[in-house]
């Protein structure tokens, strides 16, 4: 412990300029929210710089010639890190939180967490590039080839990996990003202390880098949702909810937009058997076209469901082309399983215009400004908003807000622990009532729909 003592006061001495650069920039997001990147190359360059004060790679190093232990050296590493990043950061979290309104005790499981996101996402990475690259020049091409390489492998998967949304499970692939970024660096920076052998560190950095890429790709979409129906407050029985085919209803009018070489299907269904008050949304449609003749069955892709007053919803697709043109003259049968979210537990509340900021239940302090007519909501460490609807009733502005994620994490990850939201209010009169949901269940149900003529649903694509 003493040695590794001595470590850190040589690594202040030596760093001292670094330091004073990073807790000048921690005071600025205090008081100014988009400093939010600048301290982050400023937390990037101080952990490199300090990791490079005893650089790994190579046989020629003055400083092993130090009688130090490789365990009092990386833990003065860890004490520096902490000292001089993550607990100021906490009392600027603190601090921000408390100037804009925000209990600090209430909110201390989300200052916390947050810290714990920042060095696995941030620090931990730089730490163990920097321990298996030579100096700064070599650390900034590998983050540039790292994401030159991201792009690239983004925009083929996009084109060729087909995959539901994973939007409000987003905390499930971002949990086994994080496992495997914790387990692997810590395995990395250990074995690279301990023994030194960077080639066998840069080939486990490498099998870490596609391992995430391929856990981005390929992590399987339906565990991660049953996972999440596990986590659900309240238990749906599946059978007791009915979806049918309400073909009296009339095609409206749609400016959707198909894939190329695609069309829009959209399919009049009814769903019943939820209780009143209850919101449905779908988090993702899978299925099949399968035509009552001889041919082979069709995938369907981006399936979503519209909500149309009531029970009453629009089931919307895409079919290929080509798959449409042999089916469509034909009765087919569509088989879905449609994956659905509840919302409920609407919350009213309403925010007068004025300075004066109210507490809106899932969603943070809001006020309408009256100067520049907008909702303007501070959120603490969380964006709570998907989207809001709006819509005029009775003279007021009413606003319903839905959760973008089902994350049961208490905070998501960013440098602020203040999230800002704006929605423009029209110049309408009145205060803005804000509706707030929270999601309930989630649950699968499949569905089939037979004779179906593809023709009587398919939306052209809109005239230029």
């Amino acid at each position: 412990m003493r040695q590794a003592l001595h470590i850190f006061k040589k690594d202040i001495r030596y760093l001292w300029y670094e330091v004073a650069l990073t807790l000048v920039i921690v005071a600025m997001l205090a008081f100014n929210m988009w400093v939010s990147v600048l301290l982050t190359f400023a937390w990037c360059y101080l952990t490199a710089r300090l990791i490079y004060a005893e650089p790994l790679p190579g046989d020629r190093l003055f400083w092993i010639t130090r009688p130090y232990a490789w365990k009092s050296l990386l833990a003065a590493k860890a004490l520096f890190i902490l000292t001089f990043v993550t607990l100021p950061m906490i009392a600027a979290d603190c601090f921000i939180l408390y100037r804009n309104g925000f209990g600090v005790f209430e909110n201390l499981a989300g200052v916390l967490w947050s810290q714990i996101l920042i060095a696995i996402l941030v620090t931990l990475p730089v730490v163990v590039i920097a321990t298996i690259t030579r100096g700064l020049v070599q650390l900034v091409c590998t983050n540039l080839l790292l994401l030159v390489a991201a792009l690239i492998l983004s925009q083929w998967a996009s084109m060729h990996v087909a995959v539901p949304d994973w939007q409000g499970l987003w905390w499930i692939k971002y949990s086994f990003w994080m496992a495997t970024i914790v387990l692997a660096g810590i395995i990395i920076v250990v074995r690279q202390y301990a023994w030194r052998k960077t080639a066998m560190a840069r080939t486990l950095a490498i099998g870490t880098v596609l391992l995430l890429a391929l856990e981005a790709m390929f992590l399987p979409w339906n565990p991660a949702f049953m996972v999440q129906s596990r986590l659900s407050k309240q238990r749906i029985d599946a059978t007791s909810v009915h979806i049918a085919l309400d073909r009296g209803r009339t095609i409206h009018p749609s400016n959707l937009s198909p894939a190329p070489k695609s069309i829009w299907i959209e399919l009049p269904i009814r769903i019943t058997g939820l209780a009143d008050g209850i919101d449905t949304r779908t988090d993702t449609v899978l299925g099949t076209v399968e035509p009552s003749g001889a041919g082979s069955r069709a995938g369907i892709s981006y399936g979503t469901l519209f909500p149309d007053g009531g029970d009453k919803y629009w089931l919307a697709f895409q079919l290929g082309l080509s798959s449409f043109e042999r089916m469509q003259s034909q009765p087919a049968t569509v088989r879905t399983s449609l994956y659905l979210t509840l919302l409920g537990n609407a919350k009213f509340t309403t925010v007068p215009r004025g300075k004066e900021r109210i507490t809106v239940p899932g969603v943070g302090r809001c006020a309408v400004l009256a100067d520049t007519q907008v909702l303007h909501c501070l959120s603490a460490f969380r964006d709570p908003m998907s989207s809001v609807s709006v819509q005029p009733s009775s003279g007021n502005l009413f606003m319903v807000a839905r959760p973008i994620s089902y994350s049961p994490y208490p905070a998501e990850f960013g440098v602020s622990p203040v999230f800002q939201f704006f929605r423009d209010v029209n110049n309408r009169p009145g205060p803005v009532v804000v509706v707030s949901e929270e999601a309930l269940a989630h649950f699968r149900k499949d569905a089939e729909f037979h004779d179906v003529r593809l023709a009587d649903f398919a939306i052209p694509p809109p005239r230029q």
